[in-house]
């Protein structure tokens, strides 16, 4: 049973982990080697780069960009 909701547009580079719950909306890209915890929620148009680590029940609001 899949319990996240992942947007046809959005891009989800090789290797991110997404735990359950997730919500990631339209027009967003998450990079290589991601991992995104239990709730959490990236609205459109959020470019996330490689190697990052999302906690859980983060909400990352429209525009944003992160990277390490």
């Amino acid at each position: 049973m899949n319990n996240n909701y992942i947007h046809t547009d959005s891009k989800i580079g090789k290797n991110t982990k997404i735990e359950p719950f997730s919500y990631i909306d339209k027009n967003v890209k998450i990079g290589k080697n991601c991992f995104l915890g239990h709730n959490s929620i990236i609205e459109s148009n959020v470019i996330i780069g490689n190697n990052c680590n999302i906690g859980c029940n983060v909400i990352i609001k429209n525009l944003s960009l992160i990277h390490i």
